[in-house]
C-alpha cells in the first residue's frame, strides 16, 4: 500500500521532512567548499567520472567565500518573486555540494564547515557531498561531533551496483570500498543520503532495480534519484555525438522513479527526483530542462498505482 503523506504526496517528501524537523520552509545552498578530489587530482585517476560537470557537480555554486556564498543565497532568497521555490524559505542548509566534500585533512574540513554554520544565524544544518573512498574514521568522528550541534547528513554516490557500470563510468571505488564508507558513517550515527543514477549505459530496467534494492537494504536516510544527462564538456559528450550512449526517454524515467519509490522504506526521505543542471550544459535529454514536468509525472503515476 502506497501511504498518502501530510502534504498530500505518496512519497516522504525533502520539504515535507524539513518543515517537520525545522518548522518551516528551508532551502539548501549550493556550496563550493574549493575541495578537490581524488578521481581528478590523479590519486584515483585525472578523468573524473564520465557523467560530472567540470564544476564537480556543483554548477549552481558561488565564486566566494564560503561565507559570501551563503549570505548572497539568503539575500537574493528574499528578493525572489513569489512564483519562486526560495520565496517562503527562512531557514536554509549550507550544503557542501562541489566535488568531494570530505577530501582534506581534519583541521581544513573543520575550519570550512565551522564557517558555514556561523555565516548566518538562519542556518540550520549542513549537508555534505563526498565519494565513500573519502570516508575514514577520524572523519566521521568530526561528522559525529557535528551532529551534536547541528542537524547534519552526509551524501554519497552510490549510482549503480554493478562493477562493469562503475568501470566503464570510471568512478573509481569498488562496491566494496562504497560498503566500507556507509558503514563507517551508520556506526557514527551519521544520517547518509544515497545517489542513483538511471539510464547508465547498457543497464537494463532490471538492473537498475537491483540497485534500487540494494539501497532500500540499507534504509538510507534518503535518496537522490537522477536521470544520466549528457553535460557539455564531460567525457559522456563525445560518447553521445558518437553514437555510443543514449539517454532515457521522460516516460521511461518516470517509470522508473515511480517503480523504485515503492520499493523503498517509507522512512526514506525523497531528497531529490530528477537532476537538473544550466541550461546551456545540457545536451540530452532534452526534458531535463523542464523539472517540474518530470516531478509531476512521477506523483501522477504514483497516484495511479495507489488506485490499483
Amino acid at each position: 500500500m502506497i501511504p498518502l503523506y501530510p502534504d498530500g504526496n505518496r512519497y516522504y517528501s525533502f520539504d515535507l521532512f524539513c518543515k517537520q524537523t525545522f518548522g518551516g520552509k528551508t532551502a539548501k545552498i549550493p556550496i563550493d567548499g574549493g575541495f578537490g578530489c581524488p578521481n581528478r587530482d590523479g590519486t584515483v585517476s585525472s578523468r573524473g567520472c564520465l557523467f560530472c560537470s567540470d564544476r564537480g557537480s556543483g554548477d549552481f555554486c558561488g565564486h566566494q567565500s564560503i561565507t559570501e556564498q551563503i549570505q548572497s543565497f539568503i539575500n537574493a532568497s528574499a528578493e525572489y518573486n513569489t512564483s519562486s521555490k526560495w520565496s517562503r524559505a527562512e531557514r536554509f542548509i549550507a550544503f557542501f555540494q562541489s566535488f568531494s566534500g570530505t577530501y582534506a585533512p581534519i583541521d581544513i574540513l573543520s575550519n570550512r564547515y565551522e564557517e558555514a554554520l556561523s555565516a548566518s544565524d538562519k542556518i540550520v544544518g549542513l549537508a555534505i557531498a563526498t565519494r565513500a573512498d573519502c570516508i575514514d574514521e577520524a572523519k566521521a568522528k568530526l561528522l559525529s561531533q557535528l551532529c551534536s550541534r547541528t542537524f547534519l547528513w552526509v551524501e554519497l554516490g552510490l549510482q549503480t551496483v554493478h562493477e562493469p557500470t562503475r568501470r566503464a563510468m570510471n568512478i573509481g571505488y569498488s562496491m566494496e570500498d562504497f560498503r566500507i564508507g556507509y558503514d563507517i558513517l551508520q556506526k557514527n550515527n551519521i544520517p547518509t543520503v544515497l545517489h542513483i543514477i538511471f539510464g547508465l549505459p547498457g543497464e537494463t530496467d532490471e538492473d537498475m532495480m537491483a540497485t534500487v534494492d540494494y539501497a532500500a537494504s540499507l534504509r538510507p536516510f534518503g535518496v537522490k534519484f537522477h536521470q544520466l544527462m549528457i553535460l557539455r564538456g564531460t567525457p559522456l559528450e563525445a560518447m553521445y555525438n558518437a553514437g555510443q550512449i543514449t539517454t532515457l526517454t521522460q516516460e521511461h524515467y518516470t517509470d522508473l522513479a515511480a517503480e523504485s519509490i515503492l520499493r523503498l522504506p517509507h522512512s526514506t526521505i525523497i531528497h531529490r527526483m530528477n537532476s537538473d543542471a544550466a541550461e546551456s550544459d545540457i545536451i540530452a535529454p532534452n526534458w531535463s530542462r523542464d523539472k517540474l514536468q518530470t516531478i509531476n509525472m512521477i506523483r501522477h503515476k504514483l497516484k495511479i498505482m495507489s488506485n490499483k
